[in-house]
């Protein structure tokens, strides 16, 4: 279980712009979600670069040398919340391959399905042990074939719910030109009966720049997505679209 953070603008601007001085708020979150961070971002040159530690953000200097030295029009911070898997770089998130880079929020029980259908020459680019990574693959699989994200993401999110068991399956995904966010989680998950709200994602758009967050800081205040739902920012003009993924169950949820 992590937190996860993003942005896309029309001009490079840092986390903190993007977020109008709210991002110390978000970082702070890494006190509970203490067990690594990352970052992406479009570089200067236009590709996706990512850095990461498995350290406590809010304690750590490289967390803040690396946040406040961006300067983009795309990036996206996570802050994880291990489940199980060792706390090293390779299980750190974000995960970069093909140029792009993924992060998750929640869990994949039984990542044997997955793994039975992610082709032999992409299983083997797998680095970590975690159920984080193992959809990640399983999702540039999917994609390669169909050639299509949103029906990539219907068919692995299918597999996951019919076969895997999951408590949750948000993901961002960075890529040269887009900004891809999903929501998905089981409203039955055992964590929703502390926290009603942790795996809710909000997006705000406003002044240029569109942004998306995790629960549990001021974004709480910004209108929620629904559970199911694919918003995918295209970087050169931000426009988006909402796509609704079959098999998940609609809140009817208003901003807090």
């Amino acid at each position: 279980m992590c937190r996860m953070l993003a942005f896309a603008s029309q001009h490079e601007r840092t986390l903190d712009d993007a977020l109008a001085g709210e991002f110390r708020s978000f970082a702070l979150l890494s006190k509970a979600h203490k067990d690594g961070w990352g970052t992406a971002e479009i570089s200067p040159r236009g590709t996706v670069e990512i850095h990461k530690a498995p350290k406590i953000a809010f304690d750590d200097p490289d967390f803040w040398s690396s946040t406040e030295g961006i300067q983009s029009r795309a990036a996206f911070v996570h802050l994880r919340w291990a489940t199980g898997t060792a706390l090293d770089a390779r299980n750190t998130h974000p995960f970069l391959l093909d140029g792009m880079a993924f992060c998750h929020n929640g869990l994949v029980k039984d990542t044997g399905p997955l793994e039975r259908r992610i082709p032999a020459d992409l299983l083997e680019q797998r680095r970590g042990e975690s159920d984080s990574e193992v959809y990640f693959l399983a999702l540039l699989s999917a994609w390669r074939r169909s050639g299509d994200l949103r029906e990539a993401v219907g068919a692995v999110t299918r597999i996951i719910r019919e076969e895997c068991g999951f408590s949750g399956i948000n993901f961002l995904l960075l890529t040269q030109s887009h900004l891809h966010v999903f929501e998905g989680f089981d409203p039955s998950a055992e964590i929703l009966e502390d926290d009603p709200h942790y795996y809710e994602l909000h997006l705000k758009a406003d002044e240029g720049t569109i942004a998306v967050a995790s629960s549990g800081w001021a974004a709480d205040a910004w209108p929620p997505l629904q559970n199911g739902d694919l918003v995918s920012v295209n970087l050169q003009d931000l426009r988006f679209e909402t796509h609704s993924i079959a098999g998940f169950e609609r809140t009817g949820r208003t901003a807090s």
